[in-house]
């Protein structure tokens, strides 16, 4: 995973795999402490990147879901029909 980040600066390497799901929390806290060398509050600011991913989940969640119930609606209606 960090060779895959080598391009991309320390904190914002540390904010993608804060972010990703298979690393999440328990790859980008040793990562930035042991490889990079960050503070622990550093570290642990950085890794707030771990709530990225809740905002668009939070602000598209009841679009998609009402788009969803609609669809479902209209499939139940047309194979009953």
């Amino acid at each position: 995973m960090v060779e895959m980040l080598g391009s991309v600066s320390h904190w914002l390497a540390v904010l993608i795999m804060g972010a990703l799901p298979i690393s999440d929390l328990r790859g980008s806290i040793p990562v930035a402490m042991g490889i990079y060398g960050m503070g622990s509050f550093e570290a642990f600011f950085l890794v707030l990147g771990n709530l990225l991913p809740v905002i668009p989940l939070l602000l598209f969640l009841e679009p998609v879901s009402n788009y969803l119930r609609r669809c479902l609606k209209i499939q139940i209606i047309s194979t009953i029909g």
